[in-house]
């Protein structure tokens, strides 16, 4: 679960859509965007004053809308079922993937990291034994001196994600791998000979909620994913010269990663115009991790 509090509702208003269908377009007469979709649309559309919905309908779904703020996203990471007689470390061996780099993405210690603390355990027969002065046995450290274990759970480091993670003097978010959403330099490197785009306009949505002819950008994909977060999803599950593939591949997000890593990649997306922009981002990479 990627956890974040930079979402933004990709909501669709239903009373300005109903208004849309009976021919009336709310907006100002100097909205550049209202007298471009007035023009597409054609003759038939009215412009009004911007403000409170037109007809009865429109009146009674004032403030709905079809989409919640977005807040955390899924990362699902599956693998083929083993077959029957065959273990996990087989399986690993003849596949030559299937495990978890834990050491590779390790989540650096917060101020609580102390390299002299121990613990003395034994274990003989299933069983910790203790003696006279309490736990016996081979000491180990208390902290792993390369990080702690990876947990199913990253964020972006957002104050109102970090304030709902209790903070016990060691520092929350030390515990967990961070990351925040993708910055203009992230989503358009290498696109700078790309033409600009309506945000979301290669979508291809059915109810507009994804689209904003307001907002031009050369990476018009609606959900471009950080560069660190799918580099460390990258080296996660794919072993050294290992490649990565990507059947839906949308800006190239995962592919710039993988290069990043020194992966191979292969990546596969209905949309052309995504194809152009992910081959951009994905060769600004080679170049860079290349050189």
């Amino acid at each position: 679960m990627w956890v974040h509090g930079m979402g933004f509702p990709k909501s669709h208003d239903i009373a300005k859509a109903i208004d849309k269908s009976n021919g009336s377009w709310r907006g100002r007469s100097t909205d550049k965007s209202t007298e471009k979709n007035r023009a597409m649309q054609g003759a038939n559309y009215v412009r009004v004053p911007k403000g409170e919905p037109i007809c009865s309908h429109a009146h009674q779904w004032n403030g709905w809308g079809t989409a919640l703020k977005p807040g955390w996203e899924p990362v699902l990471v599956c693998r083929k079922p083993i077959a029957a007689g065959m273990t996990v470390a087989g399986n690993v061996v003849e596949h030559g993937c299937g495990a978890l780099n834990i050491d590779g993405c390790r989540i650096p210690m917060g101020a609580e990291y102390d390299p002299t603390k121990i613990q003395r355990q034994q274990r003989a027969n299933g069983s910790v034994q203790f003696g006279s002065s309490g736990l016996i046995g081979t000491e180990i450290p208390t902290y792993n001196a390369n990080g702690r274990w990876p947990a199913n759970v990253v964020h972006d480091g957002s104050e109102e994600v970090v304030r709902l993670m209790p903070d016990d003097g060691n520092g929350s978010t030390a515990r967990f791998f961070y990351c925040a959403k993708a910055d203009a330099t992230d989503r358009d490197e290498g696109c700078e000979s790309l033409p600009l785009r309506d945000a979301g306009a290669l979508t291809g949505n059915v109810d507009g909620s994804l689209r904003d002819d307001r907002l031009q950008r050369r990476n018009n994909h609606p959900t471009v994913k950080p560069n660190d977060l799918m580099r460390w999803l990258c080296r996660l599950v794919t072993p050294p010269g290992g490649t990565v593939l990507d059947p839906f591949m949308g800006s190239g997000s995962t592919g710039k990663a993988a290069i990043a890593e020194g992966f191979r990649f292969v990546g596969i997306d209905l949309s052309t115009g995504f194809c152009d922009i992910a081959a951009a981002r994905i060769g600004s990479a080679h170049n860079l991790f290349n050189a």
